[in-house]
């Protein structure tokens, strides 16, 4: 039975429901090294009604399903022969694997010439054979080694199998060194929720701590901005198939907000990281807090120029919804003139970011995620004379 859906996210507002599943995955996930050049990529030709023949030909696993089959069939169009003790053993292709086995093939993730081979929505899309062809050509002259991870009937990533490559960070570890690590900085910390997909894991607590809380504060009030009824809360999000490293936010949340206050604490799944390195990093949570509070203070003393086409400038570079930011854009700049500051504007991106949710009865976790993280990488790392310029969102 599998533990998770294609193309579904499971969220969880009971912490033992969630570590349960997080334990689950650990367990059931094969990660096997190989050298790359021993690896095969099938074409899987669309049409799932000859699936017998296709088994018949292709030595899968016992354990994939037909549904596994097909849904490759219908997406990637690959399957991944991978070597055993006993010979070579095949498994379908996932969506998040296709970025990798081409990374794994040689061959650089942007390059126009294979963008074909990634997108099956693609009217021009790549034949299957000749995806596999064009994959194993690279795969022959490969020197180095390849980490296969496995979940659920697929191949989930083929990440760089050598010495200091990719590390494995078990998220069920993760969660545990998280949550000790801070009852030991914070009297109070609160299991809030939790969501896990093929893609992303993450996990959320709420810590009291009076001085973070009034520090926190005492900057928005500056700005003219009440957040004390908003819950100070710290994210721990990762990834099995190298879309995130191990990932610590600082956060506000109320009932409809939530907020990422800065860049995170990030330890990426290369060089030997360990669970031990890990909780060295969730031991300065309240040094992440402080630096936090010291760059809302610095975002709230930038005045802007051009509030207007700096918002907007910033909503495309985070991809968020253009239609809601032309919208918001004017009405900001009527707001402030040309007193609006960068804080200002980072607090008008998170509005539109909400609001591009607010009529979803399910959003998406993952796609959340994705875009709080571009929003703190680009309004924590942004020098604000980037984007205080003149902007029409064409």
């Amino acid at each position: 039975m599998k533990i998770l859906k294609e193309n579904e996210t499971k969220s969880f507002s009971s912490e033992g429901e969630a570590l349960s599943l997080f334990e689950a995955i650990d367990e059931k996930s094969i990660w096997r090294r190989v050298f790359t050049s021993e690896l095969e990529a099938i074409g899987l030709d669309r049409t799932p009604i000859l699936v017998e023949q296709v088994k018949a030909t292709t030595p899968f696993s016992d354990e994939v399903s037909d549904e596994s089959i097909v849904e490759s069939m219908e997406s990637v169009n690959l399957a991944v022969n991978i070597p055993w003790e006993a010979g070579k053993i095949a498994y379908p292709l996932a969506d998040s694997g296709m970025s990798s086995i081409i990374q794994r093939a040689g061959y650089g993730i942007d390059s126009s010439s294979l963008k074909r081979t990634r997108d099956s929505k693609n009217k021009s899309v790549m034949e299957p054979s000749n995806k596999a062809l064009v994959i194993n050509f690279g795969f022959e002259t490969a020197e180095d080694q390849s980490l296969v991870y496995i979940l659920d009937e697929k191949v989930r990533a083929i990440h760089s199998g050598d010495g200091n490559d990719y590390a494995r960070l078990p998220f069920s570890e993760l969660c545990g060194a998280f949550k000790s690590g801070l009852k030991e900085q914070f009297k109070d910390v609160l299991f809030i929720e939790s969501s896990a997909d093929y893609y992303f894991y993450s996990i959320l607590y709420k810590i009291k701590d009076e001085a973070i809380s009034k520090s926190i504060n005492n900057v928005f009030l500056k700005a003219g901005l009440d957040v004390s009824f908003m819950e100070t809360t710290v994210r721990l999000v990762s990834s099995d198939v190298g879309a995130s490293g191990a990932n610590i936010y600082p956060c506000l949340r109320s009932t409809n907000r939530y907020v990422a206050l800065g860049r995170p604490l990030t330890l990426t799944h290369k060089y030997n990281h360990s669970i031990q390195d890990f909780k060295e990093n969730v031991n300065q949570v309240v040094s992440m807090f402080k630096e936090a509070t010291e760059k809302l203070e610095e975002m709230g003393n930038v005045r802007l120029k051009n509030p207007d086409g700096c918002l907007l400038r910033i909503a495309k570079q985070c991809g968020l919804s253009k239609k809601i930011s032309c919208e918001k854009a004017p009405e900001f700049q009527a707001l402030f003139g040309n007193n609006a500051s960068f804080l200002d504007c980072w607090w008008e991106i998170n509005d539109i970011f909400e609001m591009m949710f607010e009529n979803d009865e399910n959003p998406n976790p993952t796609k959340r995620i994705q875009l709080q993280e571009a929003i703190a990488r680009v309004c924590f790392t942004a020098d604000p004379s980037e984007y205080d310029l003149p902007f029409q969102w064409e």
